[in-house]
């Protein structure tokens, strides 16, 4: 912790750097997304390493990370190259696709009388009999 005064304003003189910083990345973000040059993957690119640098700012000094112990240094590697592997597995999934063993999806096949347009007006398993027992017992002819 920051005791003296000039302590304190040398760590607002770091936050204040730091916040006019983010500032500026965050125009260049802007502008980057202007740029009609750029196709869409190097655009996204740009964004994404401009946002990298963001964040590492903002866990550094706002969050304090840049006076901790390695070990968070460590934790902090091993999720981001155990993230990459975790991101990757869906689209390893679906390009494999044409190598797997299915049978192709086979047209639907539907019993007789229960396609579209299909209105007997009786319910199913009834028969004749028992639509006629059905409307006398209601009074219906």
């Amino acid at each position: 912790m920051a005791d003296s005064p000039e302590e304190i304003r040398k760590h607002l003189k770091v936050y204040w750097l730091i916040f006019g910083a983010l500032l500026v990345m965050t125009g260049l973000t802007v502008m980057a997304a202007g740029l009609h040059f750029l196709t869409g993957a190097a655009a996204i690119a740009l964004g994404l390493a401009i946002a990298t640098v963001k964040g590492t700012l903002v866990g550094a000094f706002f969050m304090h990370l840049a006076g901790e112990k390695k070990i968070i240094y460590f934790v902090l590697i091993l999720t981001a190259v155990l993230f990459v592997p975790l991101m990757l597995l869906p689209i390893l999934t679906v390009n494999d696709t044409p190598y797997r063993d299915i049978a192709p999806p086979t047209k639907m096949i539907y019993a007789e009388g229960h396609g579209e347009g299909h209105d007997s007006g009786a319910a199913e398993g009834a028969t004749h009999d028992d639509t006629e027992s059905e409307g006398e017992q209601t009074g219906e002819h």
